[in-house]
């Protein structure tokens, strides 16, 4: 990829009626993952979507290298692909015709099967699209949107209505095509196993902070959920997630026990591999 292509917002708000959806919104991306990160509503597929050139901000400006992307967009230059919201989808094909419909468009000869292989699909091409699951249709919307060349990948959600070893094929698949890209994932967590460069916390469509991965582990003024290994909590366990991790507490969602934490709690509680290293965290 070009050093000289970059995703730039300055300034950019996007309303619907009356909700403010982003506000003020300034950010650069550069090469590698980069992560939207924030509750439901706070503006991260609307981002998404602005960036996609899907949606016009009704103030400020969005620069694809350089492009404006609705202009490049409806113009059929192809700057940005990727998962961007999915509200319907062709129940009248099979779904070894769909992929095989984006096969042909994005890949040429088919030599972008990589995705398809990775995430498992292939078992279903005989199943119509409108017998597919919510997990399974997101696979094989994944999967599509890992194929092609385009420089700037976008992915919202995901992670969400997977199971864990779809979620770590799902990293795997982003480690490969990562090298020369610009990959923006807006998720509610994110796996302990995704290397991102960086985190972009938005909450009410605006931008509260950013951090570098590395330096998560050093902020001491949010409260991480570091989800724990153990299906059990015994009371050796207790013991060392109060006394040496400084746990707050221990909670459980999703069939999942988590110890909420601070920064370096969640280093410690990684570093002993009690924890996954997969977390979410909470304004």
């Amino acid at each position: 990829m070009s050093s000289q292509c970059r995703v730039r917002l300055e300034d950019v708000t996007v309303r619907y009626d009356k909700t403010v959806a982003l506000e003020d919104v300034t950010l650069e991306f550069d090469e590698g993952v980069h992560v939207l990160y924030g509750p439901n509503g706070s503006g991260k597929t609307t981002l998404l979507r602005v960036i996609a050139g899907l949606i016009r901000p009704v103030k400020g400006a969005v620069r694809v290298c350089g492009r404006d992307p609705r202009k490049a967009l409806f113009s059929g230059e192809r700057l940005v692909s990727g998962l961007v919201g999915y509200e319907s989808l062709p129940f009248w094909l099979k779904t070894g015709q769909y992929i095989s419909l984006f096969q042909s468009l994005l890949c040429g000869n088919g030599e972008c099967r990589g995705a398809v292989d990775l995430l498992g699909v292939k078992g279903f091409y005989d199943v119509g699209m409108s017998g597919l699951s919510s997990g399974m249709a997101k696979k094989v919307l994944l999967a599509i949107s890992l194929m092609g060349p385009s420089r700037i990948l976008l992915l919202d959600e995901p992670f969400t209505y997977i199971d864990a070893r779809a979620r770590d094929r799902v990293v795997e698949a982003i480690e490969k095509i990562r090298r020369g890209r610009i990959v923006i994932i807006a998720s509610h967590f994110i796996p302990g196993n995704l290397d991102v460069d960086r985190i972009v916390f938005l909450d009410n469509g605006v931008v509260r902070r950013i951090l570098d991965k590395r330096n998560v582990y050093g902020v001491e003024d949010y409260i991480i959920y570091a989800r724990l290994k153990s299906r059990e909590i015994t009371s050796e366990l207790a013991r060392y997630l109060f006394e040496e991790v400084g746990a707050k507490s221990i909670v459980r969602e999703d069939g999942y026990y988590y110890v909420v934490v601070n920064g370096r709690g969640l280093e410690e509680c990684t570093r002993t591999r009690v924890c996954t290293g997969e977390y979410r965290i909470r304004f």
